[in-house]
């Protein structure tokens, strides 16, 4: 083939590429030149932090320091832009539900939230709790209540939910789930977890428990490996000056999940024994002696 045929046969080659490309957005390795502008909603708004963070509601939060954080669900959590979503996340977080969708989608979540709530109040009703170290913890003072995340139910049954600012996953299927914290007196949830808004939601958190709010955290959350600390939990303490209390849930009647956390689901009729550990106050110039306080309390 000659050097004139040659040229045409690629400059044919090329165009069939880009035409391809044009037709088929999820080819990767081609690229056109025509660069078509990206929508934005009208919805949207920026954070002082340069975040961009999507609007349902249209009323903006702030932080007790006054800083604009982004904006409130209808449902009165604080949502926070998933930015770096991992591969294996779902699609759909609770504010992308679509519209034709919702209304079931609410229904069914409120009447789930109610079975929810109904068992957590037969537990507390019908089971006896016993509380171990609670006069180390002094009135009015913030902290950060660490949990393995396979009691995390034992947890909900306690009445120390009220007043408190929690992390929840935002992912749809865990609306029920939100619901039925709000209904047990969390003052506020801060949807975010890791990959899907996480960084955000922990500065969320970090104005929070600076204006003087607690929270629960699960330092192997939310997807394991189960009882590995992740050092989440001690970078909030140590941006925070908020100490790190341990504690440790055991039922005595409980049924065991295959989930891989191996979820713990008390029984009615049984005892929850709570100890909280000795506060554990975390250097920022000093991470690994309160990891390894920490691992060891847990």
């Amino acid at each position: 083939m000659g050097a004139q045929p040659l040229a045409r046969h690629c400059k044919r080659v090329k165009w069939r590429a880009l035409a391809t490309a044009r037709s088929s957005p999820r080819l990767v390795g081609v690229q056109s030149r025509h660069r078509h502008p990206v929508p934005r909603s009208s919805t949207r708004a920026k954070s002082t932090s340069g975040v961009e963070v999507r609007s349902l509601s249209g009323r903006p939060t702030r932080s007790p320091g006054g800083a604009k954080l982004g904006h409130i669900h209808p449902d009165g959590s604080v949502i926070v832009p998933a930015s770096g979503t991992q591969a294996g996340a779902p699609r759909r977080r609770v504010d992308e539900v679509p519209w034709l969708l919702r209304p079931a989608f609410l229904v069914g979540s409120h009447a789930l939230a109610l079975v929810l709530c109904a068992y957590v109040v037969l537990i507390r009703r019908s089971s006896r709790i016993e509380y171990a170290g609670g006069r180390r913890l002094a009135s009015g003072q913030a902290y950060i209540f660490a949990i393995w995340h396979s009691v995390s139910w034992p947890y909900f049954v306690l009445p120390r939910l009220r007043r408190q600012v929690a992390l929840a996953h935002p992912h749809w299927f865990m609306k029920p789930v939100h619901l039925m914290l709000e209904w047990l007196g969390v003052a506020r949830l801060i949807l975010g977890s890791t990959g899907n808004g996480g960084r955000q939601a922990a500065n969320v958190l970090v104005a929070h428990l600076r204006a003087g709010a607690s929270t629960c955290m699960a330092p192997d959350g939310p997807a394991g490996p189960a009882r590995v600390l992740k050092k989440g939990v001690l970078h909030v303490s140590a941006q925070t000056g908020v100490p790190i209390v341990p504690v440790r849930i055991r039922c005595s009647r409980s049924v065991t999940l295959r989930s891989w956390d191996r979820k713990i689901i008390p029984l009615p009729f049984g005892t929850i024994r709570v100890h909280f550990a000795a506060p554990i106050r975390v250097d920022p110039a000093d991470l690994a002696a309160a990891q390894a306080a920490l691992e060891a309390e847990l």
